[in-house]
């Protein structure tokens, strides 16, 4: 059993949709057995309702897994998404740090709320990307990790994918545009060593991406997109389980 809770936005009006899901589905329905706080279970077509809130909640996510097709959404697409997180975090465990949540005093004052600031520049690459790099990486089949995984980015991406390869022992070239900062590029190199190879192409990052697809389809290799990934979405998710 798991219990999601996501605010939906529609209209300027902000609602709190609660769903409390099981952990199998209804395979001709389509959805989720789903129980509300004042309602019953509705297997099936009677979920038209509480699908449509979800699909609406997902139209207003800018990132959005691939598995899931915008304008469809169900409450199993979302169940989907959080068992990735729930799985993510057990793979997570021992490799980031558990960053704490640090009160902002002028944040706070200056927007009349208790706001709180959750500290990962406090992980070895300063970054959160840390989660979804290492998340993805991990999760790839034995046949998937006997092939080199490649990335493009100018900076943290980039380092989360180094130091995934090297905890994990996977080899991996990553694409850098020719204008990224030398500090960057030799923290790429300090997180990736000997198993990491950078490459420098074009000025933007726009270009260094499409050297680092162009590289996957002659290198037969795993191409770590820097969000649009379920994975990738699942690892940064666990900031929220902690």
């Amino acid at each position: 059993m798991s219990q999601l809770v996501q605010p939906v936005t529609r209209s300027g009006e902000r609602t709190l949709a609660r769903w409390r899901t099981s952990s199998t589905a209804n395979d001709s329905g389509g959805a989720a057995e789903v129980s509300g706080a004042n309602s019953t279970s509705r297997p099936g077509p009677a979920m038209d309702q509480e699908n449509a809130i979800a699909a609406s909640w997902c139209r207003s996510s800018s990132d959005m897994p691939d598995t899931v097709a915008r304008g469809a959404v169900t409450i199993r697409s979302l169940m989907e998404v959080t068992r990735a997180v729930e799985d993510a975090e057990h793979r997570l465990r021992g490799v980031v740090t558990l960053t704490p949540l640090q009160p902002s005093p002028r944040l706070s004052e200056l927007y009349g709320a208790n706001i709180l600031i959750k500290r990962e520049d406090m992980q070895a690459i300063r970054s959160f990307k840390i989660r979804g790099a290492y998340n993805k990486i991990a999760s790839l089949s034995a046949d998937e990790r006997s092939r080199p995984v490649v990335c493009a980015s100018a900076g943290n991406h980039a380092q989360g994918v180094a130091s995934a390869c090297a905890r994990l022992n996977i080899r991996g070239t990553i694409f850098m545009p020719r204008i990224t900062p030398t500090q960057k590029v030799e923290r790429v190199d300090q997180f990736g060593g000997k198993l990491v190879e950078i490459r420098l192409a074009g000025d933007s990052y726009d270009e260094a991406s499409e050297a680092a697809e162009a590289y996957r389809a002659q290198a037969g290799a795993i191409f770590v997109h820097p969000y649009e990934c379920l994975a990738k979405m699942a690892g940064q998710g666990t900031v929220c389980v902690e």
